[in-house]
């Protein structure tokens, strides 16, 4: 144990910074992902070559059962995955088409960031550090994560975030309903929490210094 050291990843703030993201940025965005214009949105940004939770997340959708909520579920390539169309028929089955929706990778994910209501991480312990999260939190925005990974290692439950049970759609549903029900002071408030809490941790200059520093030791102990 004395051998090992962490170093988490770093977030560069002068990208994920809510001051630098423009409006037209944010409408545009929202025009190409059809957003609709009077719904809540809650965003889970996940690969899709297996499941990473995803199908829990739209099975929590299906216990929430707000028709006021649009889920946006991003990160499609340009084919569908074999797990993208069971993704399909999970959303079909759950009665949610129209209220859960597979969109594209997105390059300006600061502006994905801003259009979102809630930011979700799903995985449990599958999950390692998700820099989806520190992002989220950076650009102020309430998260819910599956407890059990790495990614729950990133947020202060009830203070930034929301922990859900591993596994848990109704609690996970549950925690969805909690972050999208703040009030908008509430909102403020975790806003500079989230990030005060993810600067004072996930700086790239500082992430990088350590990183550096420890290459320098390694050499130094080699010669």
């Amino acid at each position: 144990a004395g051998r090992l050291e962490t170093i988490p990843p770093g977030i560069n703030f002068d990208r994920f910074d809510p001051a630098m993201v423009r409006a037209d940025r944010v409408i545009r965005l929202a025009g190409e992902l059809r957003v609709p214009d009077d719904a809540l949105l809650i965003l889970c940004p996940a690969r899709f070559g297996e499941d990473h939770g995803q199908k829990l997340l739209v099975e929590a959708m299906k216990h929430l059962g707000r028709e006021d909520v649009f889920c946006l579920l991003l990160g499609s390539s340009d084919g569908p995955t074999a797990f993208e169309k069971e993704l399909e028929r999970a959303i079909e089955a759950a009665e949610r088409n129209g209220r859960v929706q597979i969109g594209p990778y997105v390059e300006d994910m600061p502006a994905a960031y801003m259009l979102a209501d809630v930011v979700v991480s799903t995985g449990g312990a599958r999950q390692g550090f998700s820099r989806t999260l520190v992002e989220a939190q950076a650009m102020g925005r309430p998260v819910v994560v599956e407890d059990g990974g790495g990614g729950a290692e990133t947020v202060r439950a009830g203070v930034t975030g929301w922990l859900a049970p591993a596994g848990d759609a109704a609690a996970l549903a549950d925690a969805l309903n909690i972050a999208l029900s703040l009030t908008l002071e509430r909102r403020a408030e975790l806003a500079r929490a989230a990030q005060e809490h993810v600067r004072g941790l996930y700086s790239l200059p500082e992430s990088n210094q350590r990183l550096l520093a420890l290459y320098e030791r390694l050499a130094s102990a080699q010669s």
